[in-house]
């Protein structure tokens, strides 16, 4: 009769014929160990019916570990399977182990290599298995993130090529925002709640109508999340700065007019006397009477003829406060001579 201690598990192993004793040194092993993937797979279905005695669970949970290819054992384990300590071991990650045995199997990209492990001495109660098993998963983590950026990487240079191609063949930008609002989301990282939206606003920067009736401050919360978190420099970069500058045109020169403050969206004029200009244009083609929906024939006219409306009446407004500001200052004046 044999005996031969195990060299990864450090169990005792007896074999018929031949007496004799071999050391974990010797470097034999318990055929578990031999055991394909499969069939240790079958054996955990009889672990977790509990029809495995405590010493068949640790070889079981050993051999799973090995099965990775990333332990080099330079010292047989040192546990002692019917120990409350050991069995925690086993239960606590037994199942995790599977899992992330599981995952790197998956993944068959030649680059992908979980980082290896040793056992020796020091470290032959396997207290450090939690702490493997982290890193195993952190890596697979890592790995995908690399490889969605990569991607990303891939789907921004596509169409950067596609923009680029638009941009020198003198296509108008209107053809092209849509490729400029994807490369914008890519290339910045939209907020997940925002994209579609930011997305949906650039595509439309041209459309007047819709861009009056987007928020002056979302335009400009798109632009400086843009400005903050893309490069600068790039004809790209310049491209998507002209298009948000015709959306944020657009909403202000919604009436022909800028300058004017209504319903919360305002911009001053640089120029006062084209601002003069152009608000006596509109009060000239202002309705007389409060705009009724009836009286229009599509909804952004009767929109457009009820704003005008107000901005008339606000001039008229703030002429006669500004007419009765400079009376009284004339009269202060007078009583004070």
């Amino acid at each position: 009769m044999a005996i031969i201690q195990c060299a990864i598990s450090g169990l005792k192993i007896q074999v018929s014929h031949v007496p004799m004793t071999l050391t974990p040194q010797d470097g034999y092993y318990h055929p578990i160990f031999a055991l394909p993937y499969k069939k240790l797979y079958g054996l955990y279905s009889k672990h977790c019916t509990e029809q495995l005695t405590p010493e068949e669970s640790y070889l079981l949970f050993l051999a799973f570990l090995n099965s990775t290819d990333k332990i080099a054992w330079y010292h047989h384990a040192t546990c002692k399977p019917r120990d409350l300590t050991t069995r925690k071991l086993i239960e606590n990650n037994l199942a995790q182990l599977i899992k992330v045995i599981e995952l790197t199997n998956l993944i068959q990209h030649p680059s992908f290599k979980q980082p290896s492990f040793s056992v020796n001495l020091d470290n032959s109660k396997l207290l450090q298995i939690p702490n493997w098993i982290n890193a195993w998963e952190d890596n697979i983590k890592d790995f995908h993130k690399g490889i969605s950026f990569q991607r990303l990487q891939e789907d921004i240079v596509k169409i950067e090529n596609k923009l680029s191609y638009c941009i020198k063949s003198s296509y108008p930008e209107e053809r092209y925002t849509h490729l400029v609002a994807n490369w914008a989301d890519k290339t910045a990282g939209f907020p997940a709640n925002k994209s579609e939206e930011w997305k949906a606003i650039i595509r439309a920067s041209f459309n007047k109508t819709k861009m009056f009736h987007t928020p002056l401050t979302t335009l400009h919360e798109i632009k400086n999340y843009c400005t903050e978190n893309i490069e600068q420099g790039s004809i790209f970069w310049f491209t998507l700065m002209s298009i948000l500058n015709a959306a944020i045109n657009k909403h202000s020169s919604y009436l022909g007019i800028e300058g004017i403050d209504i319903l919360g969206y305002a911009i001053l004029p640089n120029n006062k006397t084209q601002y003069e200009t152009e608000l006596e244009r509109v009060k000239a083609t202002a309705p007389i009477n409060e705009p009724k929906s009836s009286d229009y024939p599509s909804h952004a006219d009767y929109i457009k003829a009820k704003l005008k409306y107000r901005v008339s009446i606000l001039a008229e407004k703030t002429a006669a406060a500004t007419a009765a500001a400079n009376t009284i200052n004339i009269t202060g004046k007078d009583t004070k001579l």
